[in-house]
């Protein structure tokens, strides 16, 4: 006689935190319940685990479920896994043991996909009032895969009991077992599975499973200790209701305690318990305390991949602390001003002395292979210290940002000459690449074209066609070449409109929209091609940086002057020194002293105004302050020049409008006292 021991596709549920989920794990993935679930999933384990689980409340207090899992990672792309799982009943007169043992592999070829089979044993047997009604066994296999195609994405594909060996002649799709009457029997066909998990934000997952049910789950982990579950399955082939469910998990450094209670519409709801311990006998013995990274501004890629020179390790002597809120994790972990990029904080566990160096790892914005951050820290016996990011490369697809992006990335800190490591999780904002926190004016570098750069650019082709209109002009007038080359690029310029910086400059926390010399250009060409309307598309932040481009990428120098709530610019005039403009009689409202030599002042924002007008104003600001000039040179060699030039573009010169103004400028008594009192040092100027 044959018992038929197990219906077909009646799959045991395991695993709290999947239950708690809807049972939406195979594009997840990522604990010891992998091995059944999904087992492509377990090198992204890379640590050791186990798992306990039981039913505390069974089917009409008679089925219980009992089930042990463990994991063991081999290398950094293969993983060995097993696990067994018992489904009983026990009354006083039915006996009823179902188990079954799962043998997983899993192997990573490429960073991105991953592996997996099972090799399963199982295991049935039935008595009826003390007597044997049957007994079976059987061998199948499961085979999966996870690919993931993005950071926030990861698909799954579970082929469940695909070839069945063993109980029959031959290999056969499906799992068979054979009873102890030597019948074969196939209990469970071949079942081909998909999920897909979202991670929207790092503390937010969403997934959803595709097999004879639709089945979606959330998870809501607001801290690293704890989370929340919700979830429900619907079966698409009956009319049957869905089955809800919910769960939770709390973590205690290498424990998780997981809950899950199912409610299924036409039996009663029950509620999983599980406990896991995971740890690594190969992790780093120092501990990860916290993580801050600032928001950052691809424009400052070179100021950020120059070592952070001034800022050391700090020693704490304070005890790891408990950080409940917000407020006490800005007390016990401040961010001070001089940390530009970031800090960590460690503390070395063990006793002994232990080298590190850190890497930061952030998906399509840096290499591959992350960029490393601090090097050569070394921690004594049970140190706690603070260490800065010193350094930081990204990738040029970061200047292609043209929008703030919200970044989850990892800092990773690795034993020097071994291969122990540890992994700590952050997320911050990129900016978009004009975006800038102009607490310090020579940032603007990071948006002005060098004449290097400007050849074969919109700033390049600008000055090209200037030159063209005006060769005749430049070879044959009577002053200091700097001087009519800046006073005939600012008259081209005419057209620009000012409109007021709604963010003033070096306000601390204030973050400026920055336009690019060429989009600048793009936006006059617009105005000189027949379009009247005058419409403002810059600030003072924004004609400067346009302005310095032009000079610059005609060989002339020049400064980026902060004032209060305003920034200026002056370039330099020649080689004239500030003795030889004090000898001359030369106001001081005429010139800047930058470097020991006399530069002009100007007003950017003045363009419609003319040049004259530009440059008395720049005067007049700068002589009721104390300023500090910087010269554009020195800015660019800390914080980089503009690395995104435009492309060369047809502008229309107007010529005879520029030539009109630049009449206008010499014609006033301005210029006119300059020119005459220069001209005993003309022999001077270059």
């Amino acid at each position: 006689m044959t018992t038929t021991i197990y219906g077909a596709e009646e799959q045991a549920t395991i695993g709290a935190r999947a239950i708690g989920m809807g049972g939406a794990f195979i594009g997840v993935a990522d604990d010891e319940n992998a091995v059944r679930r999904n087992p492509a999933g377990l090198p992204r384990l890379d640590r050791y685990a186990v798992g306990f689980e039981q039913t505390p409340s069974g089917l009409f207090k008679a089925l219980e479920t009992s089930y042990l899992s463990a994991v063991l990672p081999t290398s950094e792309k293969m993983a060995l896994g097993i696990d067994w799982l018992q489904v009983g009943i026990e009354d006083e007169e039915l006996d009823s043991s179902r188990s079954s043992f799962n043998f997983a592999y899993s192997y990573a070829p490429l960073s991105q996909l991953s592996l997996g089979a099972n090799l399963k044993y199982f295991t049935w047997s039935i008595a009826l009032d003390g007597r044997s009604r049957g007994a079976a066994t059987g061998w199948g296999t499961d085979v999966g895969l996870l690919y993931q195609p993005h950071p926030r994405w990861k698909l799954g594909i579970l082929a469940q009991d695909f070839i069945g060996f063993g109980s029959r002649e031959g290999l056969s799709y499906g799992t068979w077992i054979r009873h102890d009457s030597d019948v074969s029997e196939k209990v469970f066909p071949t079942a081909y599975k998909f999920g897909i998990a979202y991670r929207p934000v790092s503390d937010w997952l969403i997934s959803a499973d595709l097999t004879d049910r639709l089945q979606l789950g959330t998870e809501f982990g607001p801290t690293q200790n704890f989370a929340l579950r919700a979830g429900f399955q619907k079966d698409l082939y009956t009319s049957e209701p869905p089955t809800y469910s919910i769960g939770g998990s709390i973590r205690y450094r290498w424990m998780d305690f997981n809950v899950a209670y199912l409610l299924p519409p036409t039996l009663p709801p029950t509620a999983y318990v599980g406990l896991s311990l995971s740890f690594d006998f190969r992790k780093l013995p120092v501990l990860i305390e916290d993580v801050r990274i600032r928001d950052l501004y691809p424009v400052l890629r070179r100021y950020y991949a120059t070592s952070n020179r001034d800022l050391e390790k700090e020693i704490l002597d304070s005890a790891t602390p408990l950080v409940i809120t917000e407020a006490d994790r800005e007390y016990y972990y401040p961010l001070e001003r001089a940390n530009q990029i970031g800090r960590i904080w460690l503390k070395n566990e063990s006793n002994k002395e232990i080298t590190v160096h850190i890497k930061l790892f952030i998906p399509e914005f840096v290499s591959k292979n992350g960029t490393e951050v601090a090097s050569v820290i070394e921690m004594q016996p049970l140190e706690r210290a603070s260490v800065p990011i010193q350094q930081l490369v990204l990738t040029p697809k970061a200047l292609q940002l043209s929008q703030n992006q919200p970044v989850e990335a990892q800092i990773q800190v690795i034993e020097s000459g071994g291969s122990a490591y540890r992994t700590f999780p952050v997320t911050f904002l990129l900016h978009d690449n004009h975006s800038i926190q102009l607490d310090d004016v020579a940032k603007l570098a990071c948006f002005i074209s060098s004449e290097s750069s400007a050849a074969d650019s919109a700033i390049g082709a600008f000055i090209n066609q200037v030159r063209t209109a005006f060769q005749t002009e430049m070879d044959t007038v009577d002053m200091p070449e700097n001087l009519y080359v800046a006073m005939l690029l600012f008259n081209v310029l005419h057209g620009v409109s000012y409109a007021r910086d709604p963010n003033i400059p070096r306000q601390r926390g204030t973050i400026d929209e920055i336009k690019y010399p060429h989009e600048m250009l793009e936006s006059l060409m617009g105005q000189h091609s027949g379009d009247d309307d005058k419409s403002t598309f810059g600030d003072c932040d924004d004609s400067t940086v346009l302005y310095c481009s032009l000079l610059e990428s005609v060989g002339i120098k020049t400064a980026l002057i902060q004032l209060q709530s305003h920034v200026l610019m002056a370039f330099n005039l020649g080689n004239i020194s500030v003795k030889q403009a004090q000898e001359i009689g030369l106001p001081n409202d005429y010139y800047e002293t930058v470097n020991g030599q006399a530069w002009i002042p100007i007003e950017t924002t003045l363009i419609n105004k003319g040049f004259a007008a530009a440059w008395q104003e720049g005067g007049r600001s700068l002589q009721a302050v104390n300023i500090r000039a910087e010269t554009v040179e020195d800015a660019w060699e800390k914080y980089g020049e503009s690395s995104l030039p435009g492309k060369p573009i047809q502008f229309s010169i107007p010529k005879d409008l520029t030539q009109k103004r630049i009449d206008a400028d010499l014609a006033t008594p301005w210029l006119m006292e300059f020119l005459n009192a220069l001209s005993d040092v003309s022999p001077l100027v270059d």
